[in-house]
């Protein structure tokens, strides 16, 4: 006990040094190790909570109200809080010396949420301690010798303390955690990168098979790129027949066209509401939406810096895509697959949260991230009926 609370006190006047003591405990067989982390981790935590709290009282001093200095900067550092900066502000800081005292005072002094600045402390702290603790003086000779090795771990470390501290911080993105792990199951939800890795060597060796490396460029010469990569729609929709009664109409729009000229352009073409908009080019329903009337093609050209489509909208149940392909040698290609395409929707009951509803729905949980990240303020309500269509 008497090591226990040493260290414990220790962790109030320098932790890093009661770090170092409980490896030396620990060696020496004077103390456990789960002892020894857990009166690191609580003397830690319990002086980092003690850092928040003395920037907070100062704060109620109202210190910005008798010095204008401090009055000029407060202003610009209270946004901090708002932001993902401050956030990744305080579990990093645990990790680069000299920088912990300054940004647990400021945590405190800008009123920032306790409630997170507990979760994201506790997370760090437990990570750092476990580190110290159980690598002790060994992790600086694996750093010497194998510093590139350790130097890949500390970004990756980084790199995932970027991508949790947002979930971590809110509360129904916390909730995705439990789900997120299954798209790794399902192959449709695979990020692109991953799922075209097979393509990579494939690529490679029929290019050096065929001795040229843009070969795949030239499998269509009215495409650019051969529609392997930044393929236009509109090359694919002018050839359509406007007026056979299966085409829906569309007009290809400038990114520099106004509200004017572009509802002038839509009249000479007779295209009326309700419409469909996206970018000429996109991939995975990147930037599709519906226009209902003319607030939404204002809102719609108002934040978008890409040439775009509006299209006749079609109201039909189902959709499906179809990928034609026909070999140079023939003269009529064949249907390789198609794509039943099936649009998300949640029924509510009146009393369940929309975020619940996604959560509780066997495939719109996998991918609730994004759901909840697009339909942030809307999470909270108790719609009869959701349609996921302004999700695409």
């Amino acid at each position: 006990m008497t090591y226990f609370l040493s260290l414990f006190l220790g962790t109030f006047v320098l932790e890093d040094i009661a770090l170092a003591s409980s490896v030396v405990l620990m060696a020496e067989g004077k103390i456990s190790f789960f002892n020894a982390f857990l009166a690191c981790f609580l003397g830690i935590s319990i002086g980092d909570f003690a850092l928040y709290f003395i920037g907070y009282l100062t704060s109620k001093l109202k210190l910005e109200n008798r010095f204008e200095i401090i009055n000029k900067y407060l202003k610009k550092l209270k946004g901090l809080k708002e932001s993902n900066f401050m956030s990744y502000s305080i579990v990093i800081s645990r990790f680069i010396p000299g920088t912990r005292l300054l940004t647990y005072l400021g945590a405190g002094f800008l009123q920032y949420p306790f409630t997170k600045f507990f979760i994201l402390t506790i997370f760090s702290v437990f990570g750092w301690v476990l580190i110290a603790v159980a690598a002790g003086k060994s992790l600086g000779i694996i750093f010497m010798n194998h510093w590139l090795f350790m130097l890949i771990i500390f970004l990756a470390v980084l790199n995932l303390i970027k991508s949790l501290t947002p979930k971590l911080l809110d509360p129904w993105m916390r909730k995705t955690l439990k789900y997120s792990w299954r798209k790794w199951l399902t192959f449709e939800f695979w990020p692109a990168w991953f799922f075209y890795i097979p393509i990579v060597p494939l690529y490679i060796y029929l290019s050096i098979k065929h001795r040229s490396f843009f070969m795949p460029f030239y499998a269509n010469p009215e495409l650019k790129h051969g529609g392997l990569l930044g393929e236009s729609k509109w090359d694919f929709l002018k050839y359509l027949d406007k007026q056979d009664s299966s085409t829906l109409a569309a007009v290809r729009i400038d990114k520099n066209l106004d509200f004017i000229k572009t509802k002038n352009l839509l009249d000479e073409n007779h295209l009326f509401y309700p419409l469909i908009i996206k970018p000429d080019i996109g991939q995975r329903g990147f930037g599709v939406r519906i226009l209902r009337n003319d607030q939404d093609l204002i809102d719609y050209l108002m934040l978008r810096n890409f040439e775009c489509l509006i299209q006749k909208f079609s109201d039909y149940p189902n959709e499906a895509g179809l990928f034609y392909i026909r070999l140079p040698s023939e003269n009529y290609g064949q249907i390789f697959s198609v794509t039943d395409k099936k649009f998300p929707f949640v029924i509510g009951d009146g009393k369940s949260k929309l975020g619940d509803l996604i959560l509780n729905d066997s495939r719109a949980c996998i991918i609730a991230t994004t759901y909840f990240q697009r339909m942030k303020k809307k999470l909270n309500t108790t719609e009869i009926r959701i349609i996921f269509y302004n999700l695409i």
